[in-house]
């Protein structure tokens, strides 16, 4: 089968990655909905984790750009590219989040 699409194969480093981006975004959703005095540190710290996980998504793209147009792959590569800097924005926003928390945090 020559040129048809083929599902991506599963590697353990996409296994990790799919495993850290649904934990974060986990840890997110419980600090938001979390009510008491630690709502905002935990909250930083999820976001800042949920950034980490996007900027290793976002190399990762990266990556995979450079070797989809190696291959001569040019639709692979657009797409992997747009994913790529899809995640890397969302990082810049939950590091900005993480940060910008983290400076008005004043435990009293």
């Amino acid at each position: 089968m020559t040129g048809g699409i083929r599902p991506p194969s599963i590697t353990p480093i996409r296994v990790s990655l799919a495993i850290a981006l649904v934990g974060s975004l986990a840890l997110v959703l419980y600090a938001f909905l979390k009510r008491d005095n630690s709502q905002i540190p935990l909250l930083a710290t999820a976001a800042a984790i949920l950034g980490i996980v996007l900027v290793v998504l976002a190399l990762s793209g990266a990556a995979g750009t450079y070797r989809a147009a190696r291959d001569g792959q040019a639709g692979r590569a657009v797409v992997l590219a747009v994913a790529g800097g899809l995640a890397a924005m969302a990082a810049a926003g939950a590091l900005a989040f993480a940060t910008i928390l983290g400076l008005l945090y004043h435990p009293g």
